[in-house]
């Protein structure tokens, strides 16, 4: 087995024959590669060119095949959360203008529930991964959950109280289902929108991140990447004042200092590639 390179920063500095400030992401995440917490806290500081090298790999087992039987079995669950909770409010409506007569709480709490805990999932996933929280259709996405499970619930528990329920234990999964629902229109949040308590937040993660590791790591991975400074230099990549400038920025601030996410907006030049 190959060994892992002590300096991957400088040897990355070393095989460059042009440097952009994508390089400058690329080159930090080389350098900090070997902790995962790190890499994943800057990820969200980061442009989604660099995510790929900055965040954490997925399992890999079973190969291609694995990750698409996962995706042909997320698509249907995906669908699944939107429908349910519509057809559990069609099942307690259905009670209501006396179609059937018993109200089938326990069907449509199953329903809900279902669609509560795979929307509950999502969100755990989005939390991990960057801009996770944020996406034009979040707002939809929580009332679809919010506005059938306000509905039926109420019903669901006229039907206990008259004593014609089936399965008054479903309450709970339409409970739930509303609960979730409010939790993700407040989890969620639109491009932009809370974008300061956003910022505070993943730059909270960022020094734990960083704080975690222990002295030696820090100055380790301090070392490499003023080596690759020096390399750029030396190669004339880069100027003599970016250099020192790179040179006096902290651990986890060289990329988001010399090439911040903003300046992204312009396509980098070797996307054609």
């Amino acid at each position: 087995m190959n060994a892992v390179s002590p300096t991957p920063a400088a040897e990355y500095a070393r095989a460059a024959t042009v440097w952009t400030d994508l390089d400058w992401w690329l080159l930090e995440a080389r350098a900090v590669a070997r902790h995962p917490d790190l890499t994943f806290a800057l990820a969200f500081f980061a442009p989604p060119k660099a995510w790929k090298a900055l965040a954490r790999s997925e399992p890999t087992t079973n190969g291609r095949l694995g990750r698409k039987a996962k995706g042909w079995l997320m698509v249907p669950a995906h669908i699944a959360t939107l429908v349910l909770p519509l057809l559990a409010a069609r099942e307690m409506i259905t009670w209501l203008f006396q179609s059937v007569p018993t109200a089938p709480v326990g069907r449509a709490g199953i329903f809900a529930g279902l669609a509560g805990a795979w929307l509950l999932f999502g969100m755990s996933r989005a939390a991990r991964t960057p801009d996770g929280r944020t996406g034009d259709g979040a707002l939809a996405l929580g009332l679809l959950h919010v506005v059938p499970s306000a509905v039926a619930t109420p019903i669901a528990f006229l039907a206990i109280s008259q004593g014609e329920a089936d399965g008054a234990i479903g309450v709970v999964g339409l409970v739930g289902d509303l609960a979730v629902g409010i939790a993700a229109l407040r989890f969620y949040r639109a491009p932009g929108g809370a974008a300061a308590t956003t910022g505070r937040v993943n730059l909270r993660r960022l020094h734990r991140a960083v704080e975690a590791l222990d002295p030696h790591e820090r100055l380790e991975i301090l070392a490499d990447l003023r080596r690759a400074i020096a390399v750029l230099e030396q190669r004339t990549l880069i100027t003599a004042d970016t250099a020192r400038t790179a040179r006096e920025l902290p651990l986890a601030a060289l990329a988001r200092t010399l090439a911040p996410r903003e300046t992204f907006t312009v396509p980098d030049p070797r996307a054609n590639r």
